[in-house]
């Protein structure tokens, strides 16, 4: 009767007890078996480590792109590399690795922008220096930051030589006697070398499409036209008065 009882109270309560040789045994994947040796701390120890330089180079790389368009790089809490949380730090290095790779995107498409703004700026300069415009694609293999770095150093580079040019200084003196970069006085001519209508529409097409009259074309364009014409063969001559008086005629 004793044997019954002890039976059915196994039977309806008590969970059957599996000894430690039971090949069906398995660890509680918690880690209540785990032992910490020193080993066990020194490899946790790396891993975190690891974690931390991965934080570190996350927060370079978007402060680099961040830099690259001229933007502030995001002040994030120092806590991160003294903390012995790795769940903290894998929190930190996902929330860095998706900010960073945002501001990579978005720094593409900024130089893509602005390649295209130096690789126009370069070519009219090659026109204001009268130097041939290369044809074809550039650099299109590299890197887009190794394409913009060329694109705006070739920019750079033309854009100083124009200012040592001697036709700069020719025009410069020209245009000290003709009027403001910004003049439509209504005597039909306008800007800083008194281009009249049909003038502009001869040697700037482009710019009347794109901004009307001279008088709002930035000065570059303006420099452009009038060099147009010197080169037409018109020389100097478009500016009588004024060109003779430079001493040019």
């Amino acid at each position: 009767m004793a044997l019954i009882a002890i039976c059915t109270t196994s039977a309806l309560g008590d969970p059957p007890i599996t000894p430690p040789t039971d090949p069906s045994y398995i660890p509680d994947p918690v880690g209540t078996y785990t032992v910490e040796t020193p080993a066990y701390h020194q490899l946790k120890a790396s891993g975190l480590q690891s974690l931390k330089r991965q934080v570190r180079l996350y927060r370079k790389s978007d402060c680099h792109w961040r830099s690259l368009m001229g933007k502030r790089c995001v002040r994030t809490s120092q806590l991160v590399l003294h903390t012995r949380s790795v769940a903290y730090v894998n929190l930190v290095l996902k929330q860095t690795k998706s900010r960073s790779g945002h501001d990579h995107g978005q720094a593409k498409r900024w130089m893509l922008k602005r390649v295209g703004s130096y690789r126009r700026q370069a070519n009219y300069l090659r026109e204001m220096l009268g130097i041939s415009i290369p044809r074809g694609r550039q650099l299109e293999s590299a890197s887009i930051e190794a394409v913009y770095n060329a694109a705006k150093k070739q920019a750079e580079d033309l854009a100083e030589q124009w200012g040592s040019s001697p036709l700069l200084s020719a025009f410069l003196c020209i245009h000290h006697y003709e009027g403001a970069w910004d003049a439509n006085t209504g005597n039909g001519y306008y800007g800083g070398l008194q281009e009249d209508r049909r003038f502009q529409s001869q040697y700037g097409p482009e710019f009347v499409r794109r901004w009307g009259t001279a008088d709002n074309w930035p000065v570059w364009a303006q420099f452009l036209s009038a060099l147009r014409a010197y080169r037409s063969g018109r020389g100097f001559y478009p500016w009588p008065n004024t060109a003779r008086a430079c001493g040019l005629i």
